[in-house]
Parts: structure tokens; sequence; C-alpha cells
């Protein structure tokens, strides 16, 4: 018995390189480890996230040919305002 509860105690300060590698707290917050400053990464080019297929860059990343867009990529009408209502309710 003695044996097993010193094998725990052993185990429990095992690994804990992953308890105190820096983490990211808030999503986009910024990042040293990275070049770029980013600590969320952006998706491979080509690439999407399962169940999505993002083709419109404007609409998704708010860039359009490497530079910011300056207008909402949809038009604001009724139908688009109750479909935002319904999916934050």
């Amino acid at each position: 018995m003695l044996l097993v509860g010193i094998t725990g105690l052993a185990a429990i300060g095992c690994h804990t390189d992953m308890w105190v590698q820096p983490k990211i707290h808030e999503p986009f917050q910024e990042s040293k480890f990275y070049a770029d400053g980013m600590a969320s990464r952006p998706l491979v080019k080509g690439t999407s996230a399962r169940g999505h297929l993002r083709l419109d860059d404007a609409f998704f990343t708010g860039f359009k040919d490497g530079k910011l867009v300056t207008e909402f990529p949809l038009p604001v009408n009724e139908e688009l305002i109750r479909r935002g209502k319904e999916r934050f309710e």
C-alpha cells in the first residue's frame, strides 16, 4: 500500500511541462512565440475547417487582396437581421 502511495505521489509531479507552458487565454491575443505576433494561426491556404467552406475571404477574414475591407460584405436587410437574432438567441 505504501508503495502504491509513493508511486502515485511521484506520478503527480511528472509531465508538468504542459502545465507550466505559456498559454493563450483570449482568442487573437498577442503572442511572442510567432514572428507576426499573432497567437491564433490562420488556416493553411487551400484548407478549410471541417464543416465550413470559406470561399469569401472578405466575409470570413475581413481582408480582400491583402487589405482590410471597408464595407460589410452582405446586404443588411430584415432577413439577415432576423437570422442573426435567431442564431444569437
